[in-house]
């Protein structure tokens, strides 16, 4: 992608994040300040660990959102403002397969949406051991930066394949592999491990509240795929719930610092470290900035967890859907596809070690 189309995608990134799309009802006939509600209303397959939120036009400091189940129970929970949004955040998990009735009151009087919970709650009776998901991370709802799922979803391209390689009962946890998937040459081809990339060996997951499970990678940077380039998300955190047959994960959600850096070639086709006759590029690592200054309409870059500048795009995006694509993963760390020359010719090994001799 050229420097005019991207700097035009961030452009149209600025202006949906300052537009709402109101769908809601108000409760005054006169009132101006709409309403988008989340879930939304008549939702059917909603999160059990959801939180429940509506998007005013206008900002109101003192507005609120309550929740009460099918019998008319209230569900405990707090409800804040930030900005233009109203947050209510349960107490306890929701419970699976219930209709529950969210009321929002603001200044246009209350208004009020339904939605009902997915079947996913119960502790898993289902194999996990084995399993391999299928992360769509362009099917999630990008929570930060917010109203933007539309354009960054066209650059994630590949999904990330994930699979719980074993389950402790006693520690209450759960080891998972993580991979990039192939390109696939035809949509309906299955989803399999690209075998010329690194594995993720993500830390072990806690799975106390079985079928929820979270995985904390602080300290560590976790590759992605962005429209082609391989890109660290730091300080990833990775969460979820399975279905109670293990055919699906449910809500899960991705956050972290997306490090910029490898994508300002996107930006800038010159923004590389050799310029076309080979010689050092004088204007790297100037250019690398390009992603930052372009994402200023979107609150720009922050400081990486790393500490290595102020480079790093914060992200996090929820409701993402994974489904179970069978098949396995298998372990490749760099030593792997360094030795693997036949398998993998186009893997760079400009860092690989020789072998030694006996």
């Amino acid at each position: 992608m050229n420097r005019i189309s991207m700097a035009a995608v961030l452009a149209l990134t600025a202006l949906v994040a300052c537009k709402d799309d109101p769908t809601g009802e108000t409760g005054e006939e006169d009132c101006t300040n709409s309403v988008t509600p989340f879930p939304a209303d008549g939702e059917l397959q909603a999160y059990f660990r959801t939180s429940v939120e509506a998007k005013l036009q206008v900002a109101v400091a003192d507005a609120a959102i309550t929740l009460v189940d099918a019998a008319g129970a209230a569900v405990a929970g707090q409800s804040t403002v930030t900005d233009n949004k109203v947050v209510f955040v349960p107490a306890a998990a929701l419970s699976p397969n219930t209709e529950y009735t969210a009321t929002l009151a603001f200044d246009c009087g209350t208004t009020d949406w339904s939605f009902t919970t997915s079947e996913v709650g119960g502790a898993v009776t289902g194999t996990l051991a084995g399993q391999v998901f299928a992360l769509d991370l362009a099917s999630g709802r990008f929570v930060h930066p917010e109203g933007v799922g539309d354009l960054i979803s066209q650059f994630l391209t590949t999904q990330v394949l994930v699979t719980v390689s074993s389950q402790d009962d006693t520690a209450h946890t759960i080891s998972m592999l993580g991979a990039i998937a192939a390109d696939q040459l035809v949509p309906t081809d299955p989803l399999v491990q690209d075998l010329c990339t690194e594995t993720i060996p993500f830390p072990a997951a806690d799975f106390t509240a079985n079928p929820f499970f979270e995985i904390d990678a602080t300290g560590s940077s976790t590759p992605i795929n962005v429209a082609g380039y391989s890109v660290g998300i730091q300080d990833l955190q990775l969460s979820g719930a399975f279905a109670p047959d293990a055919s699906y994960i449910a809500g899960a959600r991705l956050a972290g610092g997306l490090d910029t850096y490898p994508l300002a070639t996107i930006v800038d086709a010159t923004c590389t470290e050799l310029d076309t006759n080979g010689d050092a590029n004088p204007d790297y690592p100037g250019c690398l900035e390009a992603v930052c200054d372009l994402a200023a309409v979107i609150g720009g870059c922050e400081e990486c967890a790393d500490n290595t500048g102020k480079h790093c795009l914060s992200l996090d995006v929820d409701n993402i859907s994974a489904e179970e694509v069978g098949g396995t993963l298998v372990p490749r760390s760099v030593v792997d596809l360094c030795a693997d020359v036949e398998g993998c010719p186009d893997y760079d090994r400009t860092d690989c070690v020789a072998p030694t001799a006996n």
